[in-house]
């Protein structure tokens, strides 16, 4: 039951990244938390993090703009060694806490915010992808600052997606040779890939073929609800 439970939570969470451009990690990691342990599910967040955004990066190539990125990848590239020695300085449940705060603020900002103001500037992509950095080298979870990013430029959904992928590529390069390289993939975390990999897939082919269907405002408002049901669970 546990296996399957797994399965259905990546699936659903990488279908969420692939229909809406951003969530796999905001989603999968507070529900494995639950199932594995915050030490397992971090790791293993980062590799199907990875994944998902391969076969997205694949599907969206002809949509990404690399000017409008690199400053993100620069600036979240000198962020993520900070977010990782945050990851491994506190407390695990510590750790656990700020994991559901930052998803329960990054919900409300965005079910409350009317509108991210305009980012006319291209300068704010330093400010954002360093915080995008720190947070992605802690919980894997880059892409909120990003988000906010591509919402002010004012992207097209598609640009959107395929932008921030390419970012999560680079940047989720960086922090799995990080967390490779402090032992954090055992055998145990290589194992659950073996749900994990196809678990992904599957949620991406189907949030391809939703592209179609889902109404896009109204989808992106059920998911930050969910984030932060997820969130407040997290922290009780």
């Amino acid at each position: 039951m546990s296996v399957i439970i797994i399965f259905f939570i990546i699936a659903f969470s990488s279908f969420v990244q692939t229909a809406s451009g951003f969530g796999i990690a905001l989603i999968a990691t507070p529900l494995l938390i639950n199932q594995i342990g915050i030490i397992m599910t971090i790791p293993l967040v980062a590799l199907i993090a990875m994944l998902c955004r391969v076969v997205m990066l694949i599907h969206y190539h002809a949509h990404f703009n690399f000017h409008e990125v690199w400053r993100l990848m620069v600036a979240a590239l000198f962020g993520i060694p900070f977010g990782f020695f945050l990851y491994i300085s506190l407390n695990k449940h510590t750790v656990e806490i700020l994991l559901g705060m930052i998803v329960i603020g990054y919900a409300l900002f965005s079910l409350l915010t009317p509108k991210v103001p305009p980012m006319d500037d291209n300068r704010w992509a330093y400010l954002l992808g360093f915080v995008s950095g720190v947070l992605g080298g802690a919980y894997n979870m880059g892409g909120m600052p990003a988000v906010i990013y591509g919402t002010g430029r004012k992207w097209s959904p598609k640009t959107f997606k395929g932008n921030l992928q390419l970012v999560a590529l680079i940047t989720g390069t960086l922090i799995i040779i990080t967390r490779g390289a402090s032992g954090e993939y055992t055998p145990d975390v290589l194992g659950l890939m073996l749900i994990g990999a196809p678990a992904t897939v599957l949620g991406a082919l189907l949030g391809f073929w939703s592209d179609a269907y889902l109404r896009g405002a109204l989808f992106r408002r059920l998911v930050l609800v969910l984030m932060l049901v997820i969130g407040i669970d997290l922290i009780l």
